[in-house]
């Protein structure tokens, strides 16, 4: 039985407040590459996280904004998997000031890295945003197999990084 378009929105936001770590997947030149990265989100299902501007992956970003984010945990049994595939844009926040809050308050022992190593290490360490365009729930407590996607409409992020 499918959810209704709010049902979905809530189990998603469920599913995203329930983890604190996703795999983000990026390619170039062909060559794929996945990292698990901790992150922080919006209520309109954006997605921020701290990196290092010359990891692979944020260099994938940098010439590919493209990419795939997973959230789920560890599980035992295939019939309690839950978790989200999502697909969409991200890339350096120009201005990380409003990432910087959501990552502080998702994640309180960020407030003296960002308050330290941060504001002394800026080129090392920046803000990422994630706007996705579909988001898929995976759910195999409802039943064997269960996906149902939110599609999302491109959302301008001012002078945000997926514009």
């Amino acid at each position: 039985m499918q959810l209704t378009d709010g049902e979905l929105r809530r189990a998603i936001h469920a599913q995203l407040r329930a983890h604190t770590v996703l795999t983000l997947a990026t390619a170039s030149a062909g060559i794929p590459h996945a990292v698990s990265l901790m992150y922080a989100e919006d209520e309109d299902f954006n997605i921020c996280w701290l990196s290092d501007p010359d990891t692979r992956h944020s260099r994938h970003l940098e010439s590919a904004n493209r990419c795939a984010i997973t959230v789920a945990t560890q599980y035992d049994d295939f019939r309690t998997i839950r978790g989200l595939q999502m697909v969409g844009s991200a890339g350096r926040e120009p201005d990380p000031g409003d990432g910087l809050k959501l990552l502080v308050a998702r994640h309180p022992f960020l407030q003296a890295f960002v308050a330290g190593k941060l504001a002394q290490h800026s080129s090392r360490a920046a803000v990422y945003r994630f706007q996705p365009e579909m988001v898929t729930l995976i759910d195999n407590r409802r039943a064997f197999g269960f996906k149902q996607t939110l599609r999302l409409p491109t959302r301008p992020l001012g002078n945000r990084c997926c514009d």
